[in-house]
């Protein structure tokens, strides 16, 4: 990126965009059991692990543990033995697809299975789903849109599911992106971590030259020698005529270059070969 006093925190970008995925599918919730010996009709991790491996619903994957989760819990109505085991899948988004078993027969039975990364939760006797929200141009895996959740309930025979509920997207991480050609690289961020600034920075590789946007819409341009080499993320490419907004901040790939600004104020810059200028009143 643009300097090396920058390097820093572009290396703690990496290592936090790194292990954003593994953070919301390990977050804990009520009913959530990790560990447990297997036993014939008793919930636990053991024992899902053993049932997703008889009914093959794994897809043929070979991982070492094919259930990472698993939750207990009344879901087919009052009195009910229900075990949701939320399948594994070595990825940057490790909970991919869940299911359902009921425990009857002197055997555990599948009631429903549900493909696609999501993690469930108990809430009373139902289960909730949520799922990581993807905005044009975000990488694969670091979704930047938030999430969306919505509610399984029993009926008595089947499983009925409810309304999606969007919740607000999330801006305390940075986001980045590059220019079609990449040759320019900018991060975003208007968030409340104490560990980034709120800011625009965006640099180029030819010239090696990076410029700052604060959100009272003041510039700082620096010139540089070469780029710090560190060890970064590669952002996505943003197609000419798309743009991303974060908070406060706007920016635009253009043919000409990119341009970011302070939506309220219109202050900001272009940046591109020839340099860095300002824009905006």
């Amino acid at each position: 990126m643009a300097s090396r006093a920058l390097s820093g925190s572009i290396t703690l970008v990496a290592l936090m965009l790194a292990s954003f995925a593994w953070a919301v599918a390990s977050s804990s919730a009520g009913g959530d059991v990790r560990s447990d010996a297997a036993s014939p009709g008793r919930c636990s991790l053991a024992e899902a692990n053993a049932v997703v491996e008889r009914l093959h619903l794994n897809d043929g994957l070979v991982v070492a543990k094919p259930v990472n989760r698993v939750l207990c819990g009344p879901f087919l109505g009052p009195g009910s033995n229900a075990m949701v085991a939320s399948l594994s899948r070595e990825t940057c988004l490790p909970n991919f697809g869940w299911a359902v078993f009921r425990f009857a027969g002197g055997a555990w039975q599948l009631v429903m299975k549900r493909d696609g990364f999501a993690i469930v939760s108990k809430a009373g006797s139902d289960i909730q789903e949520e799922v990581p929200i993807f905005r044009s141009g975000d990488p694969h895996c670091i979704p930047s849109g938030g999430t969306k959740t919505r509610l399984w309930h029993w009926n008595g025979s089947r499983f009925v599911v409810g309304p999606w509920q969007v919740t607000k997207a999330k801006v305390d991480q940075p986001t980045g992106f590059r220019s079609p050609s990449g040759n320019i690289t900018c991060w975003m961020y208007d968030g409340s971590s104490p560990k980034f600034s709120r800011d625009v920075v965006c640099s180029t590789d030819t010239p090696p030259q990076f410029v700052i946007l604060t959100v009272d819409g003041r510039l700082k341009v620096r010139k540089m020698d070469s780029g710090c080499g560190c060890d970064e993320p590669d952002p996505p490419r943003l197609a000419y005529g798309k743009q991303i907004t974060v908070g406060r901040f706007r920016c635009v790939s253009e043919e000409i270059g990119v341009t970011c600004t302070v939506i309220k104020s219109g202050k900001g810059f272009l940046i591109n070969r020839d340099g860095v200028s300002r824009v905006g009143p």
